[in-house]
């Protein structure tokens, strides 16, 4: 229940293009319907990062010997990234609204992903090796 005006533009249309699907009516307080999907999903999500990331972190540290000093960098980069995109998020969109929130994320993502193709190091053995 969030109880904004845009909820009951929501679920006003909603209510409109797919009133057989959409039983939960139009107004501000709505019982979001929840399902398998959110949490299944969740899941998923957890699934991956708790084996890629120790595989990624291993492969690049491997013949170090500071397997668990960087994931332990790992862990802490991302739980600072994940407090402060919240916080920066509900900021900016208090301020700017929700598009330019979502824009601001997508874009720390895109320099993200462009950093990690242009910086991180192809890690595969060669037969050289």
């Amino acid at each position: 229940m969030s109880g904004r005006d845009s909820t009951a533009a929501f679920t006003s249309y909603l209510t409109a293009v797919a009133p057989t699907v959409w039983t939960a009516g139009a107004a501000k307080d709505v019982p979001w319907p929840t399902g398998q999907g959110a949490k299944g999903s969740d899941g998923v999500t957890a699934a991956v990062f708790s084996v890629m990331v120790p595989l990624i972190v291993a492969d690049v540290a491997f013949g170090t010997g500071h397997f668990n000093l960087a994931q332990g960098i790992v862990g802490t980069a991302t739980g600072i990234g994940a407090s402060l995109s919240t916080v920066l998020a509900g900021y900016v969109s208090d301020k700017l609204g929700s598009s330019t929130a979502f824009l601001g994320l997508a874009g720390v993502a895109a320099i993200g992903l462009l950093m990690i193709w242009l910086i991180m190091p192809e890690t595969r053995q060669t037969e050289a090796d």
